[in-house]
Parts: C-alpha cells; sequence; structure tokens
C-alpha cells in the first residue's frame, strides 16, 4: 500500500487528484508530496481512513509531509 500511494503521490501532476477508494490504509513510513495544488480525496468520512499508527521509526516524523502550495485533503 505503501508503496503504491507513494507512486501516485510522484507521479500527480500539477492540479492533479490521488484518489483512494473506500477502505483502510495502513501505512509503514511517511508519505510526501512536493508537487503544487494537488487534491489527496477519499470517499468520505469514515470510508476512507490513512492510518500511520504502525509508521516505523526512521522514516519520517508526519505521517504526510506536504512541500507544496494549494495542498488540499477530502473525504
Amino acid at each position: 500500500v505503501t508503496k503504491r500511494a507513494t507512486e501516485a503521490l510522484l507521479a500527480v501532476p500539477e492540479g492533479g487528484v490521488v484518489e483512494f477508494e473506500e477502505g483502510k490504509y495502513e501505512f509503514t513510513s511517511q508519505l510526501q508530496l512536493r508537487v503544487n495544488n494537488v487534491t489527496v480525496r477519499g470517499k468520505g468520512l469514515e470510508k476512507t481512513i490513512l492510518n500511520f499508527e504502525k509508521q516505523l521509526s526512521g522514516t519520517g516524523g508526519e505521517g504526510m509531509l506536504v512541500k507544496a502550495n494549494d495542498f488540499t485533503i477530502e473525504d
């Protein structure tokens, strides 16, 4: 799951959308986004859950590190 999410965040163009389907996603390392004007979108409250509780020590201090402008996370 982490690998696919990382690849999607690296490949998204400026102004693009990264969509997560319904489900609970368990991440073991930090995700990063460095592209401006990106939306990360799920399927709704309690339908799409990004969980970083099992993030391994030394893999970053944040669940998602965003170094970009105009970032939106919704649903």
